[in-house]
């Protein structure tokens, strides 16, 4: 019996154990937390860049909503369709003003104004636009955007000449 406890000693002396050392250990642990701080960053930028498109994107609505407004005061509503709404002036000798056509281009990714004069653009990246005619006076406008966004408004307007 003793010849064996020291077959196994001797053996266990032999044998070459490897480990990380220090310095190993210290090395990897530095990169891991570079690694992480770069991501936590990025994910940051990513999320300021998302907001500032999210809010530069609303700008756009309510200002081409307030432009539709402003500019169908002086109008009356002639036709609607699926695709576009035409108007004529209430008082077109004195305002001096012709029918305008608000819709969406077939080939372009603009809503816009349509004139005698040319285009007035209002929104951008539009995919589809549809006006439906809901009770008296009033134009659903639902456009959708090339983010898949789907957004709604409800125009009043003058529905008759007076």
């Amino acid at each position: 019996m003793r010849v064996k406890r020291n077959r196994k000693f001797i053996l266990s002396q032999n044998k070459q154990v490897s480990a990380f050392t220090l310095l190993e250990m210290l090395l990897s642990l530095f990169i891991i937390g570079l690694f992480l701080m770069t991501s936590n960053q990025l994910i940051g930028y990513q999320q300021r860049l998302q907001n500032s498109f999210s809010f530069k994107g609303e700008q756009e609505w309510h200002l081409a909503l307030a432009q539709i407004e402003h500019r169908l005061k002086n109008y009356y509503c002639r036709s609607i369709y699926s695709n576009e709404v035409t108007f004529a002036p209430l008082y077109p000798k004195k305002d001096d003003l012709s029918d305008i056509t608000l819709k969406k281009g077939y080939a372009g990714t603009r809503l816009y104004f349509e004139k005698k004069g040319g285009n007035e653009p209002l929104m951008t990246d539009v995919r589809f636009a549809n006006f439906k005619k809901e009770g008296f006076g009033k134009l659903k406008m639902t456009i959708t955007f090339y983010s898949g966004e789907v957004r709604n408004a409800y125009l009043l307007l003058n529905d008759q000449k007076s």
